[in-house]
């Protein structure tokens, strides 16, 4: 059995490096390695490919929003029907709809709300139409700045073609957000001795030069996901699916990958693809999903957590 958590991290700078499942689980694990030793990490990794893993955590959200939980597509030609239904102009539903279809983010009881039974992104639309309620485009949260260098050539001292290449820098004033499943049995603060870590030593890309540096705000137990028995989930992680996990895809975000290592002198793991927070599926045992890749290294220790934090949904 788990018990869920929500971890609140304030940031203290932008940051290289989005806030992705697999990234935490690399950081956690390297915390495991220097804090309790490599037969430790190696249990625990272990533990994970039998699908019992210590914990699981989702991607760090921005402040308290979740994927928008969108279990059906809502047409353009769908103005037609909802300027009869609610008796509006064709211009200020058509308005209101390309708002809607913009939004990504919710606040917990959206998500909830749309977690359930007989309600979807089209009944939640249709509830605001009929109540006269705007669909309010928030700002973004998040500011990202391209960042353009050059590579040099050491033998000639200058640029050659092709050299020119450019990061990505994300600043948010907002907390983040990652929700954690821990394991009766694995006791909580050696999990916040591995966050701990991870805040010594910051976040993703960069962070030698203070890059994704942050102090954890809180840590406690989370008892805002209603309880609901679905016949599908959602993923708030990278999901990478063992056989038999699900019966269909009902909703797809997809993310090609190039992992990378601070293990030896190739820090590059193979490519791999997995579902990306926001997913949705139909089936499936309330289990364990997901799965470790191996093999994804020339150094064979070296795996990818595919093992995502679901929630159940009705679709």
């Amino acid at each position: 059995m788990y018990q869920t958590y929500l971890l609140k991290l304030k940031l203290l700078s932008s940051y290289m490096s989005l806030w992705q499942s697999d990234t935490i689980y690399g950081h956690l694990l390297w915390g495991i390695f220097y804090i309790y030793g490599e037969e430790e990490l190696k249990k625990v990794v272990d533990e994970f490919k039998s699908g019992n893993p210590p914990f699981i955590v989702s991607d760090g959200f921005i402040g308290d929003k979740l994927p928008l939980i969108e279990k059906k597509i809502v047409p353009n030609t769908y103005v037609n029907y909802l300027a009869r239904q609610y008796k509006k102009s064709y211009t200020e539903v058509a308005v209101e709809l390309k708002k809607f279809k913009k939004i990504k983010e919710i606040s917990l009881k959206e998500f909830n709300d749309l977690r359930k039974e007989d309600y979807s992104n089209i009944d939640w639309l249709e509830e605001k139409l009929f109540s006269n309620e705007k669909f309010e485009r928030e700002s973004s949260s998040i500011a990202t700045i391209e960042n353009f260098h050059n590579r040099i050539n050491r033998l000639t001292d200058s640029t050659g073609d092709n050299s020119l290449f450019s990061t990505m820098e994300y600043f948010t004033e907002k907390d983040i957000h990652i929700y954690i499943k821990l394991r009766d049995d694995y006791n909580k603060d050696k999990f916040l001795s591995l966050v701990n870590y991870m805040e010594q030593t910051g976040f993703g890309k960069k962070a030698s030069i203070g890059k994704g540096a942050f102090k954890i705000k809180s840590f406690e137990e989370f008892n805002g996901f209603d309880e609901i028995k679905g016949n599908g989930f959602i993923t708030l992680s990278n999901y990478i699916p063992k056989a038999y996990d699900y019966d269909a895809v009902a909703k797809s975000l997809h993310l090609v990958k190039n992992g990378k290592t601070s293990v030896g002198k190739n820090p590059f793991k193979q490519t791999f693809s997995c579902f990306k927070a926001g997913s949705i599926f139909k089936g499936g045992e309330n289990r364990i999903k997901g799965k470790v890749l191996t093999n994804i290294h020339q150094n064979k220790d070296i795996v990818q957590i595919g093992i995502p934090f679901i929630l159940e949904v009705n679709i």
